[in-house]
């Protein structure tokens, strides 16, 4: 079995979309989900560069359940 990845997700969300780590809403939760489906990574960890307490908040709150959504939507 190969090790587990576990990928550490320094950037922030926003509503500009310059990346696939920098960005809104959206465009995490179609990083993540695809990151889950063709790379197998199953955690991650989320440390925002910046507003920690908001940025976890709406990590938790939004891009988590969405992303768990997704993921159960195309099992």
């Amino acid at each position: 079995m190969p090790p587990e990845r576990l990928p550490e997700l320094n950037e922030i969300i926003t509503a500009a979309d310059r990346d696939a780590f920098h960005g809104p809403v959206g465009r995490w939760v179609d990083t993540l989900t695809t990151l889950h489906a063709e790379s197998q990574m199953k955690a991650f960890v989320f440390w925002p560069s910046g507003d920690r307490e908001r940025q976890s908040r709406v990590f938790a709150e939004q891009v988590v359940r969405a992303v768990r959504s997704a993921v159960a939507a195309s099992a």
